[in-house]
């Protein structure tokens, strides 16, 4: 079989051809691609950059407000008991009876158990957020009550009203019913436990005897 010289340009031709497509296809267009990656790079890397730049010249500014803020936080933490007792909670509530001359009928209280944990969290402390709950059933006048609502939220300890269900008694116009509160804490704070203070009789909380006339 002969080419003719005609044939024989028209093969060197399309060889060109495939010859620059294959250059178009995995030559020219794959380093089209990586640099259009780099390029994309580069804005990212400049945008970050000028992003440090901006904040590098407000340096002090940032360190002052982070240090006001951690500042604000310990404050926060500080107002938290670090644990949590019965003990406390029961003296909580005779104080609560003397300062607003409710009736507390009846208390109880549950154990103290977790509901938050720093290290979940990604924080740099290892605090231990735990709570109780605590039901009181209390009869009282509306004034009375209202003191009641008063000091519980202007406590120095951390209480939160979470229920409160009363009846109204027509005759003698007093409530009656109860209120569910918890009691918060957070473990692991640099905030020391303070028990409640309770001064022995004559004149403090406690009483000389328990058994009264028998007591010499």
């Amino acid at each position: 079989m002969q080419i003719t010289k005609r044939d024989q340009k028209l093969l060197i031709v399309l060889a060109c051809v495939l010859l620059l497509a294959g250059a178009y296809k995995f030559g020219y267009r794959n380093y089209g691609d990586k640099r259009a990656a780099i390029e994309q790079e580069n804005d990212e890397l400049r945008a970050r950059y000028d992003s440090l730049c901006a904040k590098n010249q407000n340096r002090e500014k940032y360190k002052k407000e982070t240090e006001e803020n951690d500042k604000k936080i310990e404050e926060v933490l500080a107002k938290y008991p670090s644990e949590l007792h019965h003990d406390n909670e029961i003296f909580f509530t005779k104080m609560l009876e003397d300062a607003t001359k409710v009736k507390v009928v009846q208390a109880s209280l549950t154990e103290p158990e977790s509901f938050y944990l720093g290290s979940e969290q990604e924080t740099p402390n290892d605090i231990t957020g735990m709570q109780t709950a605590t039901t009181l059933s209390v009869e009282s006048d509306y004034e009375a009550f209202k003191k009641l609502l008063t000091y519980m939220t202007e406590n120095e300890s951390r209480k939160v009203i979470q229920n409160i269900s009363l009846s109204y008694n027509n005759k003698s116009g007093n409530l009656s019913g109860t209120i569910q509160y918890n009691n918060y804490s957070l473990v692991g704070t640099k905030t020391e436990y303070r028990p409640y203070s309770i001064p022995a009789a004559p004149g403090g909380q406690g009483v000389g005897s328990l058994f009264g006339e028998l007591a010499k």
